[in-house]
């Protein structure tokens, strides 16, 4: 079942994920308290959603594809900046086109799926810190990802990842 849109689709929203890191992090003012941590939290939902299209196509499980190409949409609504991720996530959600699925299945996708956008959701609609002081006086509080929240976002998109790894590759013993 290799799709290869899926697959372009996964390496683009990895990819793109990896551009979002990178963004964020020289995006950032001096005296800023984010640093490579927070951005590399900030972008792993997105490498997250794009390695789920990667192993549902390696172990011809297209409901991972669908998992992260829905959890990619959703986390598209927020900015602007990533809507064109909008493209990639509709190619990973064609990818269950004639496929027959189990419904145990289709709850196993969804607690993936679920787990991306919740760790997304965590770094987006937070508590920010107060303040923090520049150079010149200056500081603000919009939209600062913490270490802590950084870590969850790592934490969660790296289980997600690894049980769409651990889960595949045993339902792909089964079916031998």
């Amino acid at each position: 079942m290799s799709s290869r849109a899926a697959v372009i689709s996964g390496w683009v929203t990895v990819g793109a994920g990896v551009v979002l890191m990178a963004v964020h992090y020289f995006a950032g003012a001096d005296g800023d308290p984010e640093g490579w941590y927070s951005a590399a939290g900030f972008a792993a939902p997105f490498v997250g959603a794009g390695c789920l299209a990667l192993v549902g196509d390696r172990f011809a499980a297209p409901l991972l594809c669908v998992a992260g190409g829905v959890a990619l949409a959703v986390m598209c609504v927020v900015s602007i900046i990533v809507v064109p991720l909008i493209v990639p996530a509709g190619f990973m959600i064609a990818a269950i086109r004639n496929t027959s699925v189990r419904g145990d299945a289709v709850v196993v996708a969804a607690v993936f799926a679920v787990g991306l956008v919740t760790a997304f959701t965590i770094l987006v609609f937070h508590q920010d810190p107060v303040t923090w002081s520049t150079p010149d006086g200056g500081g603000s509080s919009s939209n600062i990802v913490t270490s802590t929240e950084a870590s969850i976002s790592l934490i969660v998109v790296s289980v997600v990842v690894l049980s769409a790894i651990m889960w595949s590759n045993q339902r792909r013993r089964i079916a031998r």
